[in-house]
């Protein structure tokens, strides 16, 4: 960050800002923690607390190289582009855990339900009549199995709650997207775009 050669001012601004960004990151782990201990959470108290957890990384990473090369006008719209597409990510991270393989996912399959994490689909799950503390019968993640997640899955797609959450991250990266339109129509803003979608059709 001191290596780019910015002004001083305009260093001293993008180093605030990520200063902001890794306390907003504490809190929202801390959130996500706190969460794990509640039976009720609500959609909108969940995506606060991923855009603390994990979106502001992406609102600063998106937004802090117009910070450093003065380009105002765009730090807004980049930021903002940053919150979406970061929401986005962790609802699809959430998916994934649920739908791709163990093999390929690189750890087990079904973890985040085992440990009693919330995500968009348990919070969904739950406001549609789903008792989501009894889809698993272990809270092991040695001990559970395939056939038990494979039974839960099957549960959160006939309450819809799977199809809800990948309906919602598709809303927010072209939320996201649309930021862009403050932007000049050129590569690095086709990048940027082809990311925001990559996130919600990553497989692993």
């Amino acid at each position: 960050m001191l290596s780019t050669g910015a002004s001083a001012e305009r260093s001293v601004k993008a180093l605030s800002e990520l200063a902001t960004t890794c306390t907003e990151i504490c809190e929202g782990q801390s959130l996500d923690i706190d969460f794990e201990a509640r039976r009720a959470v609500t959609p909108d108290e969940y995506l606060g607390m991923v855009e603390l957890k994990t979106a502001v990384l992406y609102a600063a990473a998106a937004s802090i190289p117009a910070i450093l090369l003065g380009y105002d006008e765009a730090v807004e719209p980049l930021h903002s582009y940053g919150l979406d597409i970061g929401r986005a990510f962790q609802i699809q991270d959430d998916l994934l855990d649920l739908l791709t393989p163990t093999e390929t996912l690189g750890k087990q399959r079904g973890s985040d339900l085992v440990k009693g994490k919330q995500t968009l689909v348990t919070v969904h799950a739950r406001d549609n009549g789903v008792d989501v503390d009894e889809l698993v019968e272990t809270d092991s993640i040695e001990a559970v199995t395939e056939a038990e997640i494979d039974r839960a899955v099957a549960e959160l797609e006939r309450t819809g709650s799977i199809r809800y959450a990948s309906e919602t991250a598709t809303e927010l990266v072209e939320s996201g997207k649309s930021h862009l339109d403050a932007l000049p129509n050129n590569p690095p803003r086709d990048r940027l775009e082809e990311i925001a979608d990559y996130l919600v059709e990553r497989e692993y």
